[in-house]
């Protein structure tokens, strides 16, 4: 019912000339309503808004509009489509942010997904992109969350080259 009623409140006010679309509209239009909606309504939105934007060449979603898109697919556990709107970024040729890396990583490892975080930390870097506390972070905690404690804290022996060993368990401590 939310979508109907922001997809009406849209074509009205694009219809009495109280706003025109252009492509910064069009991305802050699709922002905004991605942080109102389900994430399943908003892939819909997104769907709809691209069918009737797109064919007048105003609208094509830019890297802020993505980041948005998969921050909020991943934070709504919606993993898979958020992996794909990260393919789409890939496949339009645009360069993927930290911020696009990290909400999926965070994402991975909330679900335990954590090959698939590692895979992507790895683009991260091969794509240029340093990783900073908070990517760690998310790497920690998704280990931490399925019982990895030493992989939590690999990524930072192998980064800072840290001398320290390891005596852990299950739940393990570090010494």
């Amino acid at each position: 019912r939310r979508f109907d009623l922001i997809w009406e409140l849209l074509v009205e006010a694009e219809r009495s000339d109280f706003i025109k679309l252009d492509k910064f509209s069009c991305n802050q239009t699709l922002e905004k309503v991605a942080k109102c909606l389900s994430s399943s309504e908003t892939l819909k939105f997104k769907a709809r808004f691209e069918a009737v934007h797109a064919k007048s060449g105003i609208f094509l979603i830019d890297e802020k509009t993505y980041e948005v898109l998969i921050d909020v697919l991943a934070k709504a556990g919606e993993l898979k489509q958020a992996e794909e709107i990260y393919r789409e970024v890939l496949a339009r040729g645009i360069k993927p942010t930290r911020d696009m890396f990290q909400s999926i990583i965070k994402a991975c490892g909330k679900y335990r997904a954590l090959d698939n975080a590692f895979e992507l930390h790895e683009q991260m870097v091969l794509s240029g992109i340093n990783p900073n506390a908070a990517t760690f972070n998310a790497l920690m905690n998704g280990c931490r969350l399925a019982g990895w404690s030493q992989a939590a804290l690999s990524p930072f022996v192998n980064r800072f080259k840290c001398s320290t060993r390891f005596d852990i368990q299950r739940t393990g401590d570090v010494s």
